[in-house]
């Protein structure tokens, strides 16, 4: 899985994009089909101490995404994995269950001709 992590507006340390950039990662154990992992970091203007994550996590057929808001880059940055995280476990119980395949077979009358 690429990841690409951008903060337009100030530039991250090292280390913080390194635990960014590990969060992200944890993902591809729960869906190993995941292409890349576009994050955003941005502040938060209308609060002086916030901070946000944007994700668009792709996986082979479709898109999923989060948005958080929390005290640091990491903190928004793990709210957002949890989201992401419960997204794909719901993915995945749906893709598990199709009622359409669990119903009987139609059997055809055995006394026609």
């Amino acid at each position: 899985m690429e990841i690409l992590i951008r903060s337009p507006h100030e530039v991250l340390p090292a280390q913080a994009e390194i635990d960014i950039y590990e969060r992200f990662e944890k993902l591809e154990h729960l869906m190993p089909g995941i292409l890349y992992c576009d994050v955003l970091l941005s502040k938060v203007h209308r609060e002086p101490h916030a901070y946000g994550v944007h994700v668009k996590l792709s996986i082979r057929g479709e898109d999923l995404y989060a948005r958080e808001e929390g005290d640091t880059y990491l903190h928004a940055a793990r709210l957002v994995v949890k989201d992401l995280e419960n997204q794909i476990r719901k993915k995945k119980e749906m893709k598990d269950f199709h009622p359409e395949h669990n119903k009987p077979a139609v059997e055809e009358s055995e006394g026609e001709d």
